[in-house]
């Protein structure tokens, strides 16, 4: 291990040591590929698109080599971490395997339609997915005229909805 220069520092605080040595150790080791499979027989994994691409590797290496049957969830759209070294791309890579199954999550629990559709439309992706709310309450934001603006705001309000208007001046 000490002559691959895994135990040496890394210049590029976006790679991750850790990951690379654990690659390594497991590699070069029966006894600790026996382990594993043994005390791992699935990996669930949240958050994948956060991954850099030492952890993407390691986590391939108990799937493919190991046999680990491996469950990921992720967002691609959603990486936050791209300044730390995450490889959101890990998910396009993983679909054209034959031993993976993409399945679309449709169903988003965490946010109100009108939230989902705002998030939507800034993906070029996902802008199909937009879905006309009429029977739900609306935010509306406004930058209407000074002169004009009580008139620009009547044209909003309905009298069946709760209609909640945000004024910036």
């Amino acid at each position: 291990i000490k002559n691959e220069g895994i135990l040496s520092s890394y210049k590029n605080n976006k790679e991750n040591f850790i990951f690379d040595l654990a690659q390594v150790i497991v590699e070069k080791s029966l006894a600790c590929r026996l382990y594993l499979q043994a005390k791992y027989i699935k990996i669930y994994i949240d958050e994948y698109q956060d991954c850099d691409k030492s952890m993407h590797k390691f986590f391939m290496y108990l799937c493919d080599e190991l046999k680990i049957e491996t469950f990921i969830v992720g967002d691609e759209k959603q990486s936050i971490y791209i300044w730390r070294g995450a490889y959101p791309e890990a998910f396009k890579s993983i679909v054209g395997k034959p031993n993976f199954k993409k399945i679309f999550m449709g169903d988003n629990f965490r946010s109100c339609q009108q939230i989902q559709n705002y998030s939507n439309l800034l993906c070029k992706e996902t802008r199909h997915l937009y879905k006309p709310i009429s029977d739900l309450n609306n935010i509306i934001w406004l930058t209407p005229n000074e002169e004009n603006w009580a008139s620009e705001v009547l044209s909003y309000i309905k009298p069946d909805f709760k209609t909640a208007l945000l004024r910036f001046s």
